[in-house]
């Protein structure tokens, strides 16, 4: 399937740390790239803590162009922080439908 380049995608994400150490790290530094995610697109983004040395990562972005730029970006990110990663896992598709019931920060 062809993809049209300003439909919306959404990105699931999930990385796999060699350990718990190493997933905490990343929690604790993953908030300085969300102003380069926004500014490429991001509408929407959660990052959930899927095991204690996994994270999910859920976004919808504005088109296929800003998500391969943020994934690009992040990887970047990554291995200049030099986060010790078993795998990565990237699921994409073009959004069918969005239901918000407008839920916001969970601190």
């Amino acid at each position: 399937m062809e993809r049209v380049n300003n439909i919306p995608v959404g990105r699931t994400m999930i990385i796999n740390f060699q350990d718990e150490e190493e997933c905490e790290k990343y929690i604790s530094c993953y908030k300085e790239l969300i102003p380069t995610f926004t500014n490429l697109g991001a509408l929407e983004i959660a990052f959930v803590k899927a095991s204690s040395s996994s994270i999910l990562i859920f976004a919808v972005i504005d088109s296929q162009e800003n998500a391969d730029k943020i994934i690009s970006t992040s990887s970047q990110w990554r291995k200049k922080q030099n986060f010790k990663v078993a795998d990565t896992i990237v699921f994409d598709g073009e959004i069918i439908e969005i239901v918000n019931n407008n839920l916001k920060n969970i601190d």
